[in-house]
């Protein structure tokens, strides 16, 4: 991992754990008489933890409800759909996540890497509830030190599985990860050992498939490299986890691709793309067991200066 990288990455971790200990030192002081000395020293200790935070924030800017730009509430409610939009410089992302607990295990970020270029994750992490959220959050912290920083897809993975077997070991994850160039019009994408993303263009579709079949988290001496499209204006990239295609309905079938590819071939307009797959998949299936969650990028006709959409 690039200096800079893991530099900001515990610059994020220690604003975090000063915002936390300053909360705690509140809660504790404020059962003493001790004077007003204490407690302005904790909140001193507040006000830099949220100083140091801040430039992170800056480059994860908020969207739409005040969530970051990222499908991955810590705690969702069962069934409740989370949704993010964002245009930008010849490009729209649409995502949405529906959780099948109170604690997703699916996750999805959008990144600005720099003015040039927009990075994209789309993960699940093993395991279910507190150590599993936990597990999660880790990666997309490390994420937003890598890929959020410039780096390319391939190395992004590749130190992100360094850090989480270094720090952890006890869990994995699966990932698609990409960048994209609007101005070039180049996707860089690479896979670890999850559902290749999909390419939707003309009415046809093209699986992006990478060939790195091997999960982050599991060994320290896993290497991912990055494969490269030219995209063209009408193209959409199709990105979604085990939750869009493996769903049962009462005869143990599954959704599938094939399903999954019908409802691609009927045109719907990428910002309505997300919620028909996931309808879809909720008529098709005999309740829901794992999250559903879909990313959606497409090259649009014509360029607009970058900005948030509520």
């Amino acid at each position: 991992m690039k200096k800079a990288s893991i530099s900001k990455v515990l610059l994020l971790q220690a604003s975090l754990m000063c915002s936390i200990l300053a909360i705690l030192m509140v809660a504790a002081l404020s059962h003493f008489d001790l004077g007003p000395g204490p407690l302005l020293l904790a909140a001193l200790v507040c006000i830099a933890g949220i100083l140091l935070l801040e430039p992170s924030r800056d480059r994860r800017r908020v969207a739409s409800g005040g969530a970051p730009r990222g499908l991955d509430q810590a705690w969702l409610p069962p069934h409740e759909v989370n949704r993010l939009r964002y245009s930008g410089d010849g490009f729209e992302v649409y995502g949405q996540i529906m959780g099948a607990g109170r604690q997703p295990v699916d996750f999805c970020e959008v990144f600005d890497q720099d003015p040039e270029r927009l990075g994209l994750a789309l993960g699940k992490v093993g395991g279910q509830g507190v150590p599993a959220a936990l597990f999660r959050s880790r990666c997309r912290t490390l994420l937003a030190g890598t890929l959020g920083c410039g780096d390319s897809p391939g190395r992004a993975v590749t130190a992100l599985n360094h850090e989480l077997c270094s720090q952890d070991g006890q869990n994995f994850a699966s990932l698609e990860c990409a960048t994209y160039d609007p101005h070039r019009g180049l996707l860089d994408i690479v896979s670890a050992a999850h559902r290749a993303a999909l390419l939707l263009r003309d009415g046809r579709l093209t699986s992006l498939a990478t060939g790195n079949s091997l999960p982050v988290g599991l060994t320290d001496d896993g290497q991912w490299r990055s494969h490269r499209y030219r995209l063209r204006p009408g193209d959409q990239v199709i990105f979604f986890s085990d939750g869009a295609v493996e769903a049962q309905n009462t005869n143990r079938e599954c959704f599938g691709m094939g399903r999954l590819s019908q409802v691609l071939a009927q045109g719907w307009r990428p910002r309505e793309l997300p919620a028909r797959i996931r309808r879809a998949v909720l008529d098709f299936a005999d309740g829901q067991s794992d999250d559903i969650t879909v990313l959606v990028l497409k090259v649009s006709q014509t360029s607009q200066r970058m900005q948030m959409t509520a």
